[in-house]
């Protein structure tokens, strides 16, 4: 199953491969042939050049390019998935020896270390970060507010929202070119990372504040051992956050006539995946996006980043059906609160006037010299303040003695 599902992958790959690498090839064998070899001769180096040019280049699995701190049994662990990063560092390192010690073309070497350590970073990470998702127009026109805090509000989130994934690609362009440096660079990033959530956790208003997002850095360190404990977090979130719905919907699979999974299979998708080693979870995120894909209320832009395999969340795509369980859901609990808090009161109330009552039974029964004493101790240390429950019970009880 695991086969089926990257077959995609695979076919997207070798389009990239082949679509960009066609120009190479031939523009490669035109240039051998200006330099005196003949047609058959610069077809099989310039093959030679695209061949190797595309395993330097992609994720590779050649042990050619497999390292030792890659094939040890910590490397397996701390640098998994890496094989990419740790190749344009690898070609970083070479071009800047190269130029250093003037060897090959300056203009080449100096295209290199930008192009590995800068630009392709860049793209993959805005790729990967839907970093377009920011161009004015892209999501969904501002809404006509009541009030200018409700404005205000809205903007200082989606301001918010801009810097965390401004922040996330910058974080993310930094820790490629440190990982792929190996095994101490994958240190430093997890130790970066996790002292980075620390500050962000205290820089967060309370409601906002989860603890675990530090343990979650932390065990990063390990990209197997960090994703399978993030899909467990992913469990627990959707649980916890999506409450109302899923009280609301159960495992249902259409709501007022539209085909939509309820978030109870997001929560089966993901613990699947980290106890069963089946992405479900991927295949849940792939039909919600189709999904939305579809749906007329997202506007262009959004469905098409949607079609082309981005998540609902990269696009700043909302399920309005589920938004509006959700805040039925928040006013019908508000209400239940009042009403809670009024017969909370009432309880109260009553059990001040049983304490009373309690309290001048004891005071009256004691000696007038204990009595005033008391009374003006309490007066003295705590003006205007009731006698403690636990002190009264330990006049009785000093009072019976004296009896």
């Amino acid at each position: 199953m695991l086969k089926l599902g990257f077959t995609p992958t695979q076919i997207a790959d070798s389009i990239a491969i082949a679509s960009g690498g066609s120009t190479f090839y031939r523009n490669r064998i035109n240039t051998y042939k200006k330099q005196g070899l003949d047609t058959a001769e610069a077809e099989a180096k310039a093959f030679e050049d695209f061949s190797e040019i595309s395993d330097e280049t992609q994720q590779s699995a050649d042990p050619m390019l497999i390292s030792s701190q890659q094939a040890s049994i910590l490397g397996r662990l701390v640098l998994a998935f890496q094989n990419t990063t740790m190749q344009y560092a690898r070609l970083t390192k070479k071009a800047a020896q190269d130029l250093i010690n003037g060897r090959g073309s300056k203009k080449e070497n100096i295209s290199k270390i930008l192009y590995y350590s800068f630009i392709q970073n860049m793209i993959f990470n805005g790729l990967q970060n839907a970093l377009f998702a920011l161009v004015p127009g892209f999501g969904d026109e501002e809404e006509d507010w009541e009030t200018d805090k409700e404005k205000a509000r809205y903007d200082d989130k989606k301001q918010r929202a801009e810097e965390n994934k401004t922040a996330r690609i910058i974080h993310g362009m930094i820790d490629s070119v440190v990982k792929g440096t190996g095994l101490a660079g994958a240190v430093g990033v997890s130790i970066k990372n996790t002292i980075r959530e620390y500050i962000e956790y205290h820089d967060k208003p309370v409601f906002a504040r989860e603890k675990g997002d530090i343990m979650l850095a932390a065990l990063q360190i390990s990209p197997p051992i960090g994703s399978k404990v993030s899909k467990i977090n992913s469990f627990l979130q959707t649980e916890y956050y999506e409450r109302d719905v899923i009280a609301e919907r159960g495992f249902d699979v259409v709501i007022d006539g539209k085909f939509q999974l309820s978030p109870s299979y997001k929560m089966i998708g993901s613990l699947t995946a980290a106890t069963l080693n089946l992405p479900l979870d991927r295949a849940v995120d792939e039909i919600n996006s189709i999904t939305e894909a579809f749906d007329t209320r997202n506007t262009q832009w959004q469905r098409l980043a949607l079609g082309l395999g981005w998540r609902s969340w990269d696009a700043g795509v909302k399920i309005e059906e589920h938004d509006l369980i959700k805040t039925a859901a928040k006013a019908k609990r508000k209400i239940e609160g009042k009403e809670k808090g009024k017969e909370t009161r009432r309880i109260n109330k009553e059990k001040k006037w049983e304490y009373l009552d309690y309290r001048d039974g004891i005071l009256n029964r004691l000696p007038d010299s204990i009595r005033i004493n008391v009374v003006n101790k309490q007066e003295r240390d705590f003006p205007g303040k009731d006698i403690p429950a636990y002190k009264l019970q330990q006049l009785e009880e000093k009072y019976l003695d004296l009896k």
